[in-house]
């Protein structure tokens, strides 16, 4: 009788946090860890660990159907037939994703405890018949009335289950390649394929939970989304998705209108880990826009005290969170409302942010024209890219191909200028070479206030924004072409004093 069980780690990457969570496996004596690494990009360093290699090339060889876009994301029961071929003579064959977590100090204990007492084909979570709204069961409602559900990213097959499921993905394998590819029928996920084909054909299958209380939907489901430093104390559950640093920037982005996504405080912890502010600020920024909903500029509502800007402050006015709030007022023209939290901030004693004193932020802006790669057809929601905040763009405005293409701003108020800071584009960096600097106090009379030396190519562009140092007023400014084409940059700065009439 096999002994040991084998534990499939299904990853397209290996980083010192999952290192450590498969090595909390490996310690276990009577377990077998394989890394099943997604490879179709190249090859990936497992440390030592026993590795197998998914590839369209590896599925073929088993005589398995791979012309489907999504085949690893589709397909996870593909890596189990690798498996089975490499190790055939384990007792348990566990397959878990990387973005699983078993919230326990020994993770092990987990496999161990399900395989002493439950000798069943085939354990998942969400293991039920399909709801209405599943889609992933449609291209098995050919085959039964009845389409049964699973869910992957933790599960639990016997040897004997394996090798029918491969024999039936051959079969049906070699069937769908008889038909002309445009007549094609869906291929089946695995979640489907695995449940159906288990269930109707004789197999034991169960749902973890009604052998254990060890997760529900609030914890394990796909609209879920959970950080390590979020997790609750040891609780003995298994949680998904739990992901980290990038991973878990990416994941919050599209979750934006799922129905359990992370709350602003739990993105706000975040500036306080790892992360970088430069990668939490704009995920924490869009989460903020998210929050404070379609509205005009009423500091009133925006930054009441009960609602979600002020929660969010009131106990965490750290520099990243309070620059991501204010720039998602930029994003939103909320001008009235940055400068009502900028007194906020004073008569707080928060910290000082840059942002509060660039006079150029939010304010109205146009340009001379719109063209094929601007991204809105109105000049002034288009020149708004220019000073929204946003660095991180590949440009904030595009005109159109023309001679003496402008961008302006008003500032709304007679201003001291002490500098300006123009980020330029990195792509096409010299459409700016030569470019004239003009303030007005009234918009009808122009004065130049730089001229950039024609002698410097700006195609020499970095992250540094080009800096102009002034001394003059000003209520208006514009960014001026000398030269006929595209005119564009990422984003303009302003700093200076309001006048005291202003």
């Amino acid at each position: 009788m096999p002994s040991r069980n084998l534990v499939v780690f299904r990853t397209h990457f290996l980083d010192q946090r999952l290192l450590d969570f498969i090595g909390s496996i490996t310690a276990a004596p009577d377990y077998e860890v394989v890394v099943a690494v997604d490879e179709t990009g190249g090859t990936i360093d497992t440390h030592g660990l026993p590795k197998l290699s998914m590839t369209a090339a590896a599925f073929d060889a088993l005589g398995l159907y791979t012309a489907i876009g999504d085949l690893l994301w589709r397909c996870g029961d593909y890596p189990l037939y690798l498996a089975r071929r490499a190790y055939p003579d384990a007792a348990h064959y566990w397959l878990i994703e990387y973005d699983v977590a078993i919230n326990r100090p020994d993770p092990a204990g987990f496999f161990r405890e399900f395989d002493a007492v439950h000798a069943h084909d085939f354990l998942s979570t969400h293991f039920r018949e399909r709801e209405s709204w599943w889609e992933w069961g449609d291209q098995m409602q050919g085959e039964y009335t009845v389409v049964w559900r699973s869910y992957f990213p933790l599960v639990r097959l016997s040897g004997r289950a394996i090798d029918f499921l491969l024999e039936q993905r051959v079969l049906a394998s070699t069937r769908i390649m008889a038909i002309a590819p445009p007549f094609r029928p869906g291929w089946p996920n695995d979640e489907a394929f695995v449940a159906c084909k288990l269930h109707y054909n004789g197999f034991e299958c169960a749902d973890f939970a009604t052998l254990a209380d060890c997760y529900d939907h609030t914890t394990f489901f796909n609209d879920v989304l959970v950080h390590p430093d979020h997790l609750p104390p040891h609780d003995g559950r298994i949680y998904h998705m739990v992901r980290w640093d990038r991973h878990y920037l990416k994941a919050v982005r599209p979750g934006l209108n799922g129905s359990r996504k992370p709350t602003l405080r739990d993105l706000a912890d975040l500036t306080a880990t790892g992360l970088s502010h430069e990668e939490i600020v704009p995920v924490l920024r869009d989460q903020i826009v998210f929050a404070l909903g379609p509205g005009g500029d009423t500091p009133g509502q925006t930054l009441a005290p009960d609602g979600p800007v002020m929660a969010l402050l009131a106990d965490r006015p750290l520099p990243p969170v309070l620059q991501a709030v204010v720039m998602a007022l930029a994003r939103l023209r909320m001008r009235s409302s940055i400068d009502a939290l900028a007194r906020i901030a004073r008569e707080r004693g928060w910290p000082v942010i840059e942002q509060f004193s660039n006079v150029a932020l939010a304010r109205p802006a146009w340009q001379s024209s719109v063209g094929v790669w601007s991204r809105h057809r109105n000049y002034r929601l288009e020149a708004e890219g220019g000073n929204d905040g946003d660095r991180a763009v590949d440009y904030g405005f595009h005109t159109a191909e023309e001679a003496d293409a402008y961008w302006t701003v008003d500032l709304q108020r007679r201003t001291l200028l002490t500098e300006v800071r123009i980020y330029n584009r990195h792509k096409f960096a010299e459409r700016l070479n030569g470019f004239h600097l003009l303030a007005s106090l009234d918009g009808e009379t122009w004065h130049l206030a730089y001229r950039s030396p024609r002698e410097v190519d700006l195609a020499q562009a970095t992250e540094e924004p080009i800096r102009i140092a002034l001394f003059t007023p000003a209520k208006l400014l514009r960014v001026e072409s000398r030269q006929p084409g595209f005119f564009h940059f990422r984003e303009l700065e302003a700093y200076g004093t309001p006048a005291a009439d202003a």
